[in-house]
């Protein structure tokens, strides 16, 4: 049986990617309505990931497309809901590596989602700021993207509630949850950044700090 440490219940939460611009490149008018949203929001996670999130704007999107400005305004009002859609499939895809989890003890799914986190936040750094990015502007703006960050957060307590031996309702799991996001956030912006280069030793991988973390043997 696991449970969390008492320290952790206190604590619980350029290259620039240049589209070239062409006279001669040709526009394409056959997107279906939906086809050209998806390729609106691949475009924009490129441009994200090569430029970041200040960079990309409605213009250069439609411009890598190939399509005119006002075609993606049928799609996104503006640079706030597309940014919203692009995070909200950021948040799809971490739930769909926590779903993929195998392992069969509740304390080895619980590190194991810990371990799903920080394999996505950082083989997508730049994703991972705007997901949780103030010029993502208020959740209530974005009804589905809160939708789509409550469900990943949801599972990520249910595997602590698992771990902990306790109900998702019960406030040492939200504990548990809230501390173990805390840390493999942290660690992943931390290894992101850079920053480990720094130390003095190496650092460790996060399993062994989920190991020693958050959970520690009853």
């Amino acid at each position: 049986m696991f449970t969390l440490s008492t320290s952790f219940c206190k604590l619980c939460y350029a290259a620039a990617l240049t589209v070239p611009k062409s006279p001669t490149r040709p526009r394409r008018t056959t997107y279906h309505h939906g086809s050209l949203r998806e390729a609106l929001i691949r475009a924009a996670r490129e441009i994200l990931a090569e430029q970041g999130v200040s960079r990309l704007s409605l213009r250069e999107v439609a411009r890598s497309v190939g399509v005119s400005p006002n075609a993606q305004y049928r799609h996104f009002r503006d640079k706030s809901s597309l940014l919203a859609a692009v995070a909200e499939q950021g948040f799809r895809e971490l739930s769909a590596a926590f779903r993929a989890i195998e392992e069969q003890s509740p304390e080895a799914r619980f590190r194991a989602m810990g371990v799903a986190y920080v394999d996505f936040a950082t083989r997508n750094p730049s994703l991972l700021r705007l997901m949780f990015s103030e010029q993502l502007g208020p959740l209530k703006a974005h009804p589905s993207l809160a939708q789509t960050a409550g469900d990943a957060f949801g599972q990520l307590l249910a595997g602590a509630a698992a771990a902990c031996g306790r109900q998702p309702e019960d406030p040492e799991a939200a504990c548990a949850a809230i501390a173990a996001w805390s840390i493999v956030h942290g660690y992943s912006v931390l290894a992101n950044d850079g920053a480990f280069a720094t130390l003095p030793i190496p650092a460790p991988p996060i399993e062994e700090i989920l190991q020693a973390g958050p959970l520690t043997p009853r």
